[in-house]
C-alpha cells in the first residue's frame, strides 16, 4: 500500500469506524456489513511523475461509494462472472463515483472533486480531502446507502429510464446496465420483470438499427442473458413473470 494511500487511511478511519466500518487494506476499501449485503467506500489512485506543476510528483484519482445486495449479485453473475474468490466477496452490485469521467456523478461537483494528493503537501492535502468526503458521506452518502438497502427502490431506480447508452450513476456501463437492472427486479418485483425485458430489448434493438454499421447487435446477446438470469432467479425461489 502507498504511502498516499495509507496516509488517507488512518485519517478517514475514525470516521468511518465511528459508523460501522471496517477498511480492508487489500481492496483499499471501507466496508460496512448491512442485512442485504454490504456498504463500501473505496478510492484508487495512481502516481503522476515529477515536473513543473508539483516538483516532487503526486497521487491522483477518484473515489465513490457502492453497495452490494447479495440476491441481485447470485442473479445477475450468472451473466457478469467474476474470478477469483477474494473479487468474488468484495464485488458491488452499483457504484457511484466520485472525481471521475466528468463528474458526472458527484452529488456536488465543487466538494466532490477528484483526489490529487502532493507528496511534498501529503498532510495538507490528505487533511483537505477527508474533511470533503466526510462532508460528503454525511450530507449525501449515507442517505444513498439508506436509499438502496430497499431492493424495491433499487429495482426502481435502475429501471427508472431505458438510456443505457448515458451516463449512469448506479451501473456506469451500457453492457451491464440493464443485466443488474432486470436482476434487481427479478429479486424485487418479479411481476413486472416481463415488461422490463420487453422495454430493455426495445431500446437495445433501437440502439442496434442507429449503429447498424458497427456489427455488434446488442439486442440478440441481451434477450440470451435476461433469458439465464430469469432462468437463475427462479432456480433460487423468484416467482418471475416472463415467457
Amino acid at each position: 500500500m502507498k504511502q498516499p494511500n495509507r496516509t488517507l487511511a488512518d485519517a478517514l478511519n475514525p470516521f468511518f469506524e465511528k459508523h460501522g466500518f471496517k477498511f480492508i487494506k487489500s481492496r483499499n476499501c471501507f466496508i460496512r456489513k448491512n442485512p442485504a449485503g454490504f456498504d463500501k467506500f473505496g478510492w484508487s489512485t495512481y502516481s503522476l511523475p515529477t515536473g513543473p506543476k508539483w516538483q516532487a510528483g503526486y497521487f491522483e484519482g477518484y473515489y465513490g461509494i457502492g453497495l452490494r445486495n447479495d440476491a441481485v449479485e447470485t442473479v445477475s453473475r450468472v451473466t457478469m462472472p467474476i474470478h477469483g474468490a477474494d473479487n468474488q466477496r468484495y464485488a458491488f452490485t452499483i457504484y457511484r463515483a466520485m472525481g471521475f469521467q466528468g463528474d458526472y456523478f458527484s452529488f456536488d461537483p465543487s466538494r466532490d472533486r477528484g483526489l490529487c494528493l502532493r507528496f511534498d503537501h501529503l498532510e495538507e492535502d490528505v487533511e483537505e480531502t477527508a474533511i470533503r468526503i466526510e462532508s460528503m458521506m454525511t450530507n449525501d452518502g449515507f442517505e444513498w446507502y439508506e436509499r438502496y438497502s430497499d431492493p424495491v427502490t433499487l429495482s426502481q431506480d435502475l429501471n427508472a429510464n431505458f438510456d443505457f447508452l448515458s451516463p449512469n450513476a448506479l451501473v456506469n456501463n451500457p453492457q451491464f446496465l440493464p443485466l443488474v437492472a432486470v436482476s434487481a427486479a427479478c429479486v424485487a418485483e418479479p411481476e413486472r420483470v416481463q415488461t422490463l425485458i420487453g422495454s430493455w430489448l426495445k431500446a437495445a434493438k433501437e440502439r442496434d438499427e442507429r449503429f447498424a454499421d458497427d456489427g455488434q447487435a446488442m439486442a440478440p446477446e441481451f434477450e440470451k442473458k435476461f433469458g439465464m438470469i430469469v432462468q437463475r432467479a427462479r432456480e433460487i425461489g423468484y416467482e418471475v413473470a416472463y415467457g
